[in-house]
């Protein structure tokens, strides 16, 4: 197999060196933005959350600027030739002898190895007395910057590639996350109550917000978010928004709406896009955290200043997490925290001192601990070198062109390490080679009569095939061998593909072909059997997917068989890529499935569909399945074994191919099946199984509900009173407040609104024959029983239930009409209230009358001078112009006819 750099040198060694760094870089600023944290631990959230945000993005800025020093300013290989200028000898020769010293010294310094190593050289002869010998760390001495630069030099293309593949995942990760955010903005979502609405619009007007804000009931969250930067959109789980006090609603909106004000979901995404470029640093997944923590309490705080009422706000985030929900989504959420983080937000809101060590002074001293371990085991493990470690990185790295044994230079491509084992009349063979611009690694069986020989000794032994020779410099010990290798390849046969107009096949490419034992008889069978024109790039990938020429025989019986016809070479090498083998392919016909398309043969094979999976799914009583429904139950993990079970649990009646698998999509289990339709005491069909399964109805479920007195539900309303929480308990607790009789419509309505037990109670207190549908109502427009108890206080001891709901719809308070009494409005009644709020005739209004002499102004006639705009201050303007003496109906009169304009007062 061969691994080629993905990029130019100069930007492969950027950014491996850029990752490196970046390990102690990061370190070192996790380190002093959480030292800065404990130190401004008492300061505003929001100060905290900057300086945690300059922590986040000063690591991309060092990783920058190291990409950009290195870029610029090094050239690639500088720092290895730098520590290797002693390989190479005065003439331009390999220094062999210095290779020998070294090695010879690596081994002083680390474990002794044992005699039977994997790889031994030939003897070199001893290095000039005049030649200077270079000081090698030791292990005592422990840190040797120029090696650890070879070392990393060496694997910055694994480097690199590794830390591309980790940020592809976690790129595609974040994507993922973003395209559900707005996924959740279109789907499933229904208009909250008018009333939510114009609270969420007040609230908007107050704070300024220049952005249209829209709230919506959701079927997909968990918790309140918000959702979207251009258009947000506020989602409420289904059901809570009524099952919440109005004060509590309220809070929510508040934190919702600070997120929108402070732009948090666009830096949201960009914090993530840091994360997703040093996914492998802990110190950046923890500033990131102590990102997210500040940031919530930012928005608390805010909240708090728009809302004032910092208990009902934390009560707010108490009662939500209490309800059991969890976010679904990356988007940002009121509450659905880990018990422990939502403590620390109450004990912060509330000003209540923990007596505990602060998370994040844990977290840092953590780090400390952990880093200086860390390294000081990294730096004792590089300096223990072994003499497996010398053969890799000092003589593949360093032997470049050069071949022991053979005087002139090679292409480093073609030459490399190899090592074999003899099994029987067999010898397994495994070639390894290593440049600067390419790592690649293969291996193949070859018949020991192949070889000139199989020395014991050190000596030149070779293997000689059509497209060239590959010779060997080593010896067997026992079974295996090892020592060094170099192809070369036969000139004879690259004019013979020349000829054959096959071009553009290199060495490297010919050493494939010589793997693969491509020869003339080879690309002759190709041309009898119908490919005239083979291109070189067929050739190689051909010979690399271990396309010889008995397989290709199987292939093309089965291409005959099967009535295939003439077959591409590019999806003849596609099937051999996914296996799918001229047996496989011909295992299709004896199933019944004569006429298929070689796509449909490649797709059943990509998915794991075998003969056994078929002839399983037959004996399961699913004969004559087209291939796209059997691949179908691949993909979906639909067995055997699970639509016999089904089967049984549906009545012994087959269920179709689409009801499988989509029970199996959405986890619908047999045993579950069999419980349900035993509790609900019929036959039951598939979709409303499915309904139960995505929504949590089980046996004990419809069970509780009969115990409540709701037997014979159907379907459609068991999934709706799981949805909004109708459960036995709720029942029993209604029945508890003196609703025994209700039906099963008039439960889920009060289950919807949230209406409580306690409540019930207390609206019972204040009307002992108040019936469901006006508790209903109490509910919805906020009657609570200390409403009505303040108005029997204030005298108004007879009011309807009617007549209380108006009195809340219209927003009178109790006090309003105590204030009235004391000015003596005695016989004041609802329908008067109502009326004088609807109208703005307010108690201080009638006192400013009062104040003016009329003390015998009565309600009607304080609407007359509303209605009409005769104020105090009207009233005194002309009294001050001289029009004075006159009783209340004049003055409306002279309001009627303009006077006090300013042409008639001229």
């Amino acid at each position: 197999m061969l691994a080629f750099s993905l990029f130019n040198r100069q930007l492969e060694y950027a950014l491996g060196w850029m990752v490196l760094h970046s390990l102690w870089q990061g370190m070192l600023i996790a380190l002093v933005t959480g030292v800065v944290l404990i130190a401004l631990r008492h300061r505003s959230a929001q100060e905290r959350y900057l300086i945690a945000n300059f922590g986040l993005f000063a690591v991309l800025l060092a990783a920058g600027f190291t990409f950009y020093s290195y870029y610029v300013t090094t050239t690639p290989g500088d720092d290895w030739m730098a520590s290797s200028r002693e390989w190479i000898s005065p003439d331009g020769q390999f220094n062999e002898a210095y290779l020998d010293q070294l090695i010879e010294l690596e081994i002083e310094r680390s474990a002794p190895v044992e005699a039977e190593a994997e790889f031994i050289l030939p003897p070199i002869p001893p290095m000039a007395p005049e030649s200077p010998m270079p000081e090698i760390a030791n292990a005592n001495t422990g840190f040797n910057w120029p090696d650890i630069q070879v070392y990393f030099n060496q694997n910055l293309p694994l480097i690199v590639g590794l830390w591309l593949l980790g940020v592809a995942i976690f790129l595609l990760r974040m994507l993922s996350s973003v395209s559900y955010v707005y996924y959740l903005k279109g789907r499933m979502n229904f208009p909250a109550d008018e009333y939510w609405l114009d609270l969420l619009d007040n609230m908007i007007r107050k704070i300024g917000l220049d952005k249209a804000v829209t709230l919506v009931e959701s079927a997909l969250v968990r918790t309140p978010q918000v959702v979207g930067y251009l258009k947000p959109m506020v989602l409420f789980p289904l059901g809570m928004i009524n099952r919440l006090p109005a004060a509590e609603v309220e809070a929510i909106l508040a934190h919702e709406l600070a997120h929108i004000i402070r732009h948090d979901h666009l830096l949201n995404v960009l914090q993530g896009f840091v994360e997703t470029l040093f996914y492998y640093h802990p110190g950046v997944w923890w500033i990131s955290a102590q990102i997210r923590t500040e940031r919530e309490s930012a928005c608390d705080d805010l909240a708090i200043h728009l809302t004032g009422d910092a208990l009902t706000y934390a009560q707010a985030l108490v009662t939500v997490q209490e309800m059991g929900f969890v976010p679904l989504s990356p988007a940002l959420a009121f509450a659905g925290q880990q018990k422990s983080q939502l403590m620390l937000r109450l004990q912060r809101i509330l000003h209540i001192k923990s007596p505990t060590t602060n998370t994040m002074e844990k977290m840092l001293t953590v780090i400390l601990v952990a880093g200086t371990f860390s390294g000081l085991g990294w730096i004792k493990s590089f300096t223990h070198h072994t003499y497996q470690h010398v053969k890799t990185d000092l003589v593949e790295k360093m032997e470049g062109s050069y071949f022991l044994g053979n005087e002139e230079n090679v292409v480093m491509a073609t030459s490399g390490f190899w090592n074999a084992e003899i099994k029987g009349e067999r010898v397994y063979l495994n070639l390894q080679s290593k440049t600067e611009n390419s790592n690649w690694n293969t291996s193949r069986y070859f018949d020991k009569k192949e070889f000139s020989s199989l020395p014991t000794t050190e000596s030149e032994f070779s293997i000689k095939r059509a497209a060239g020779s590959l010779n060997f410099k080593g010896k067997f010990d026992g079974n295996e061998g090892y020592g060094k290798f170099n192809f070369v390849q036969n000139a004879e046969f690259k004019q013979y593909l020349d000829q054959q107009s096959i071009t553009g096949v290199d060495e490297e490419e010919m050493l494939h072909l010589f793997m693969a034992d491509i020869n003339k008889e080879y690309i002759a069978y190709l041309q009898q059997n119908g490919y005239k024109t083979v291109t070189g790039s067929n050739l190689v990938e051909m010979a690399i997917h271990g396309l010889d020429k008995e397989t290709l025989e199987g292939y093309f019986a089965a291409f005959k068989k099967g009535g295939f016809g003439q077959v591409s070479l590019r999806k003849l090498i596609e099937l051999k890529i996914h296996g799918a083998g001229p047996t496989y392919m011909q295992s299709f016909a004896s199933l019944g499935y004569e006429k298929l398309d070689l796509d449909e043969v490649l797709n059943a094979k990509i998915h794991g569909v075998s003969a056994d999976y078929i002839n399983d799914l037959k004996s399961a009583g699913y004969p004559n399945l087209p291939l796209e429904e059997v691949i179908t139950f691949k993909i979906h993990g639909v067995s055997a074994d699970y639509a016999r079970r089904m089967n049984q649990a549906n009545g012994g009646k087959n269920l179709s191919a689409d009801e499988l698998v989509n029970s199996k999509i959405h986890g619908l289990d047999p045993d579950r099946v069999s419980k349900i339709k035993s509790a609900s005491g019929g036959q039951m069909n598939m979709d409303d199984m499915r309904n139960y399964s995505i929504h949590g109805v089980d046996d004990a479920y419809i069970q509780s509900l009969k115990d409540a007195g709701f037997a014979g539900l159907e379907p459609q309303e068991i999934v709706q009173a799981r949805i909004h929480g109708l459960d036995g308990a709720y029942m029993k607790a209604l029945k508890d407040a003196g609703y025994s009789t209700l039906s099963f419509d008039q439960a889920l309505q009060a289950r919807i609104h949230g209406l409580g037990a306690e409540q019930l109670k207390a609206y019972k207190t204040a009307y002992k024959d108040l019936s469901f549908e006006k508790a209903i109502q109490f509910k919805i427009h906020g009657v609570s029983g200390d409403y009505v108890r303040q108005f029997a206080d204030a005298g108004f001891k007879d009011i309807s239930a009617s007549k209380i709901v108006e009195l809340k719809i219209h927003g009178v308070s109790p006090n309003a009409a105590q204030e009235f009494r004391q000015l003596g409005f005695n016989d004041v009644s609802a329908s008067d209230l109502v009326k004088m709020k609807i109208h703005g005739v307010s108690p201080a209004f009638v006192k400013e009358y009062q104040g003016l002499g009329f003390k015998t102004i009565d309600l009607e006639e304080a609407v007359r001078m509303k209605i009409h705009g005769v104020s105090p201050e009207y009233i005194q303007r002309m009294r001050d112009k001289g029009f004075k003496d006159l009783d209340l109906d004049d003055y409306v009169k002279m309001k009627i006819h303009g006077i006090a304009d300013g042409r008639n007062e001229k």
